[in-house]
């Protein structure tokens, strides 16, 4: 269920979560989903960008403090 006041902490945590109920996917595509889904603002600033953490098996810590900065 989407939180509109779930605290970037809290959100890493459900990617990590995500990822290990749904083994087949790529971090980056966890993390950018579940991006889109709880923050589609800053998700939409990354997308198509090389930010982009969606093909990616794991998210740069570029794009972490990017998000990070923008939470």
């Amino acid at each position: 269920m989407k939180d509109p006041n779930i605290s970037y902490e809290d959100f890493e945590t459900l990617v990590k979560k995500v990822c290990q109920q749904n083994p087949e996917w790529r971090y980056g595509q966890a993390y950018y989903n579940l991006l889109s889904y709880h923050r589609s603002d800053i998700a939409s600033m990354i997308q198509g960008t090389l930010m982009d953490p969606f093909h990616k098996k794991e998210v740069s810590q570029h794009v972490i403090n990017f998000v990070k900065s923008k939470w």
